[in-house]
């Protein structure tokens, strides 16, 4: 029984592992971001961070991508740059 238990936990840890490397990749490529350099410069996270569910981030995102496709769909192409 407590060999089941265990090896349920490992399994979640390494599904957790696999989802966060999956992430990782996802701020690199569509983000180019550095997760591993961001948490260096920043090792604790800001407290109006704390409260945020996977719904608001979603939403922050969205909002993100908007203000980045709003840039490139300026008339001189540069995004207003």
């Amino acid at each position: 029984m407590h060999d089941e238990l265990l090896h349920e936990l490992q399994n979640s840890i390494n599904e957790t592992k696999l989802k966060m490397s999956g992430m990782k990749e996802r701020l690199s490529v569509e983000f180019d971001l550095d997760l591993d350099q961001l948490m260096e410069e920043n090792p604790n996270l800001d407290e109006e961070f704390l409260e945020f569910k996977e719904d608001d981030l979603r939403e922050l995102v969205r909002k993100k991508r908007e203000v980045g496709e709003n840039r490139t769909d300026q008339p001189d192409g540069h995004g207003g740059l």
